[in-house]
């Protein structure tokens, strides 16, 4: 960003002016003691004029490499030269005043001392941002400004400095109340956090409790921490009394254990409230598409809710720690320790020096024992799904209402219907997302209600609009998710990773170490399917998995799922809206009409006789030729004799040769199979089986 001056960067201007501001007020303060008030000392007056030159000109220099826009370095080295300048002045001004004063005299550092490190603090913190450095690089930095901190502390250099005395002189004590002021902050952090996470959890699943519990820990923020440790007192000094060995763990009124207490009560409410929202943050789609591959609750919650909610929860935690630090200073006032013991000993004293030394220091994979199958058991039977007479009600509604019907094994079966026709509460019933209110479903013979939700779910693909992929894993890990709950080898999982990636037409190379939000919607939806696909299931449940795409990619994927259906020979049941989607895919289609079973067939029987008004809407009066001849190879009408024109294909359809007659305004088209000639299919011929069923 530019600011007036072409090539100047709007905040190095702002920091250039404040740091001129800051020049005109005091640098240093010179008292006579550490009781009384000091008088401030300018920046040119704190040594002899040829001892600060060099810093005031360093300061300078630093403030004009602050002002090119784009020259992040520079204003770094800016910054730096800054901060360097203004330590080496501070030195060599408390060395200079203390000469003439008295021996009981104290030097600080004053107002203008504080503004310009601000000012080159900020210079710097602005240039590293507009470099955009990644994790490894502000690591680096940091580290680089704390060994420099330390470096300067241990060397020495700032011990004339008032603070430095008062800390030299309480070594000892400044130790011991380091250690308690860490087991406030940092043992209270850990205590909420044993309390609060499981009781966030607890709440993200159950309403009522969240109800009860975030109001009340909202009230306990409300209360004021001098009155929090205030209460403390008594029911604690109550406890001591009273409860058996109570005191010999350090329980009283006052002292330590109030203390923790209320910082316990006061961090509960970040910790607590975070995990709620960090929890409620995973995507609705992944999570039925973890519910779908056979997670159980605390593989959901380990493994989905929690990876993704962590940022939101370590928020958190990270509130608490600050607010803790800060909070602790108040238990030097009931005797709890902690850098408080300085800050109120300093205003007791009303030693300046002594309340900053202590204000210094306060802000300085699960498994169930059940591993399941690796392979596909074999098929029992031609039937791969008996769905009898199950029903479900929600209230005095019914979903779904006394639905039989049976799917044979490697064939697609499509539901269609409009939205609330049942369609998608049919299929959840199959892998018992959704509970039967009364009937059954059976898979190769075996009844759904005899297996563990979740165990069966691992061995039914399944997937869902939007893919449901899970945004925190790679592709590799989203494909190999179901193998892994099953407990194959890593080998194992890799090569079929591979192999289903390379089936999609996805180099393996290119896209397995990719996450999701670096793949189009097209590639999304095809490691979705992979997905389903990856433990080589008996069956495959698909929720309107192409509802999200365009028509381009839609056709595409629709074409994809028939080829990569027919290699394997899958028995896949899906649910659509579209009925020009469900001619295209299925072998049978399903109508689904207000809960019940309207019509169950194959495309062409659906076509040319539907059993309902509803269901010869679905299909379209001026659609159904059209539809029909969509079923029909043109190997069928195939004739002797020639055509001009680029050949069909033997497996294209007479739509598609109906639309080339039209589109070339030809009586006939070419057909070939493989290169072969094979003959021609003419517009009268299409015409006549178009109006066999008319």
């Amino acid at each position: 960003m530019t600011g007036p001056g072409a090539g100047f960067s709007a905040p190095g201007l702002l920091f250039a002016v404040l740091g001129a501001a800051a020049l005109c007020v005091p640098f240093m303060t010179l008292a006579a003691n550490r009781i009384v008030a000091g008088e401030g000392v300018m920046a040119w007056g704190v040594a002899s004029l040829p001892v600060v030159l060099p810093g005031l000109a360093a300061i300078a220099a630093g403030l004009i490499m602050g002002l090119p826009a784009g020259r992040n370095s520079l204003r770094i080295a800016g910054a730096a030269l800054g901060v360097g300048s203004l330590l080496w002045l501070l030195t060599q001004g408390a060395s200079g005043l203390l000469a003439e004063a008295g021996d009981y005299a104290r030097v600080s550092p004053s107002v203008g001392f504080w503004c310009l490190l601000g000012v080159f603090m900020l210079l710097m913190a602005d240039a590293l941002a507009a470099m955009a450095p990644g994790p490894l690089m502000r690591g680096g930095v940091l580290a680089a400004v704390l060994a420099v901190l330390g470096a300067i502390l241990w060397s020495g250099a700032l011990s004339e400095l008032s603070v430095m005395q008062e800390y030299a002189s309480r070594a000892d004590a400044f130790g011991r109340e380091f250690l308690r002021h860490l087991g406030l902050a940092f043992g209270s952090l850990a205590a909420a956090a044993v309390i609060g996470f499981p009781l966030g959890v607890l709440c993200h699943r159950l309403a009522s409790l969240r109800g009860a519990t975030l109001p009340v820990l909202s009230f306990l923020q409300t209360i004021p921490s001098l009155a929090m440790f205030g209460l403390m007192i008594p029911i604690l000094g109550w406890v001591g009394a009273n409860l058996p060995g109570a005191r010999a763990l350090g329980i009283a009124g006052i002292g330590f254990a109030p203390a923790f207490l209320a910082l316990v009560l006061y961090s509960l409410l970040p910790v607590v409230g975070n995990t709620v929202a960090g929890l409620a943050s995973a995507p609705p789609a992944a999570l039925e598409a973890a519910r779908g591959m056979g997670m159980t609750p605390l593989q959901r919650l380990l493994r989905v809710e929690l990876p993704l909610g962590l940022p939101i929860i370590l928020t958190g935690l990270r509130i608490v720690l600050v607010q803790n630090i800060g909070l602790a200073v108040i238990a030097g006032l009931i005797g709890g320790g902690g850098f408080g013991t300085f800050v109120f000993q300093g205003l007791n004293k009303t030693a300046t020096d002594l309340i900053l030394l202590g204000g210094a220091g306060a802000y300085g994979g699960h498994r169930d024992g059940h591993i399941g199958r690796t392979d596909p058991q074999d098929p029992k039977g031609k039937h791969m799904i008996e769905i009898d007479r199950i029903t479900k009600t929600y209230g005095d509604i019914r979903a779904v209402d006394s639905v039989s019907m049976t799917v044979e094994t490697g064939t697609i079966t499509v539901i269609v219907g409009t939205s609330g026709s049942g369609k998608t509460t049919l299929l959840r019933m199959i892998n018992r997302l959704e509970e039967p209110t009364s009937g059954e479903v059976r898979i190769n013979g075996e009844s759904t209600l005899s297996v563990k939700p979740h165990i069966l779910r691992r061995r039914i693909g399944y997937a869902i609009q939007g893919h449901g992929l899970f945004p925190h894993h790679t592709v590799g890990r989203n494909i190999g998710a179901v193998p892994q709950l099953l407990g194959w080898p890593r080998d194992k999982i890799a090569a079929r990773v591979d192999e289903l990636l390379a089936l999609f037409s996805m180099d393996p190379a290119q896209f397995r170490d990719r996450y999701p939000a670096e793949l189009s919607g097209g590639q999304q939806q095809r490691v979705g399917v992979a997905r389903a696909l990856a433990s080589r299931p008996d069956l495959l449940l698909m929720d309107e998995p192409f509802g999200a795409l365009d028509p381009i990619i839609r056709t595409r994927a629709q074409e994809d799922l028939r080829h990569i259906q027919q290699r394997l020979g899958s028995t896949i049941m899906l649910v659509t809206h579209d009925m020009e989607e469900a001619i295209r895919l299925g072998d049978r289609v399903a109508v689904m009409d207000g809960g019940h079973l309207v019509q169950h067939g194959t495309p062409a029987e659906i076509i040319a006789d539907p059993a309902t008004d509803f269901v010869a809407d679905m299909v379209g009066d001026v659609e159904r030729p059209l539809r029909l001849l969509s079923l029909i190879p043109v190997a069928d009408l195939v004739e002797e004799g020639t055509a001009e024109g680029i050949p069909l294909a033997a497996d294209a359809s007479l739509r598609d040769a109906l639309s080339a007659c039209l589109w070339s305004g030809r009586g006939a088209v070419p057909v070939a199979r493989d290169g072969v000639p094979l003959g021609r299919v003419t517009l009268d011929a299409i015409r006549a089986r178009a109006g066999q069923h008319a």
